[in-house]
């Protein structure tokens, strides 16, 4: 069983002795990375999640600590635009905006049993309506951009060139 304060992505990083300071992941989902924030030494996370039951196991998860701030948002590369969000049943960890049919090839015990309408907006967006919460977002430089969207990480990055100029 995996060390539940491990990461990959960080101990890659951590061996190329690149710190994680500070984090925008898109796709939270319930806030599994939590640990492994703690464990490196992240400082400040925004963390998006566009599903409310994984949104409120993520809000609870990070409750007590002011500088882990979830969001829930659907972030692509348009504002306003309607999606057909398509919600998996493994507690909505393999959920995307995109049609699940090459994911249900590989993994054919995760199912889709709904598909939910959301809009979409963009990281920049999120970020810049997140330090207008929490002014001192404002100061924050994020040096670490976790995208987990299940194929839609293309769309994600084109609706984050903002942040993108700091990370």
């Amino acid at each position: 069983m995996q060390d539940p304060g491990s990461h990959k992505l960080f101990d890659w990083l951590s061996a190329l002795e690149r710190p994680v300071g500070n984090v925008v992941q898109v796709g939270a989902n319930v806030g599994q990375e939590l640990p492994a924030f703690d464990r490196y030494g992240v400082d400040w996370a925004v963390m998006i999640e566009p599903l409310e039951a994984a949104f409120q196991t993520l809000v609870e998860r990070s409750a007590g600590n002011p500088r882990r701030i979830p969001i829930q948002a659907l972030c692509s590369d348009e504002e306003g635009r309607k999606h057909i969000f398509w919600v998996a049943s493994n507690q909505g960890q393999s959920s995307s905006m995109m049609r699940p049919d090459g994911h249900l090839q590989h993994f054919p015990k995760v199912k889709f049993p709904a598909a939910i309408k959301l809009f979409s907006t963009t990281v920049d967006s999120v970020m810049a309506q997140a330090a207008e919460q929490h002014p001192a977002l404002a100061e924050v430089r994020f040096d670490t951009l976790l995208i987990d969207v299940q194929g839609a990480e293309l769309k994600v990055l084109r609706g984050a060139s903002r942040l993108l100029g700091q990370v």
